[in-house]
């Protein structure tokens, strides 16, 4: 499923974390996250959080994973992007979801006796 960003651009509903991106790179060429540090140079720490979801793609990371595993210099940030984006989207959606609730029930609330005149 798809919904809309806020410049109007489709994305899926629920991105994945990055990481995983990193996890199916690896099981493809049947390496290791250790395996992975050594050849990018990136902490094998860093690199087991980032593919366990647990940290975030900044620049220090990306390149390094990008120039290995060959994508153009913004693979990783977009998808780190997207999947920042769905995380405040849907913050701010059930936050709304709440407001909407509490406005409806404050409603009926205010009006259960009109409407029990009818």
């Amino acid at each position: 499923m798809y919904e809309y960003d806020h410049t109007g651009n489709i994305v899926p509903l629920n991105p994945p974390h990055p990481g995983g991106a990193i996890e199916m790179e690896l099981e493809e060429r049947g390496m290791t996250v250790a395996q992975l540090a050594e050849a990018t140079g990136l902490p094998v720490e860093k690199l087991q959080a980032l593919v366990d979801g647990k940290a975030d793609f900044t620049t220090a990371e990306s390149i390094p994973l990008q120039h290995y595993f060959g994508y153009s210099w913004d693979h990783f940030m977009g998808l780190q992007k997207l999947y920042d984006e769905h995380i405040v989207i849907a913050a701010k959606r059930k936050q709304w979801l709440k407001e909407q609730k509490r406005s409806k029930l404050l409603f009926w609330r205010k009006h259960r006796n009109t409407a029990a005149a009818f």
